[in-house]
């Protein structure tokens, strides 16, 4: 999980390559970073059965692949990651609508 204090994924980005950053103090954070999680889960599930990711990002875009059945992944650091990340979010003392 990345703090200010250090961000491989800054570390990893080009110079110039656009990034975006969620606080934990916005509400809405640990959502879209459950969403995101889901999202991957997906993406890894259809590339195991041959779907390309663009045809896989399509049609969770359209809504036709159903996430009920998800199992997430923990054995994927950056899924464990990312859901610790969200519950620590979601523990954040100040938390208000992004500002």
């Amino acid at each position: 999980m990345a703090t200010k204090a250090h961000d491989p994924c800054r570390e990893k980005a080009a110079d110039d390559e656009p990034i975006f950053t969620l606080r934990a103090q916005d509400i809405s954070a640990p959502l879209v970073v459950l969403f995101w999680t889901a999202v991957q889960m997906q993406l890894s599930r259809a590339l195991k059965v041959g779907v390309s990711p663009r045809e896989a990002l399509a049609a969770i875009e359209s809504g036709l692949v159903n996430d009920k059945d998800l199992v997430f992944d923990l054995t994927n650091v950056k899924i464990g990651d990312a859901l610790q990340c969200a519950t620590q979010m979601a523990k954040w003392p100040t938390r208000k609508v992004a500002d």
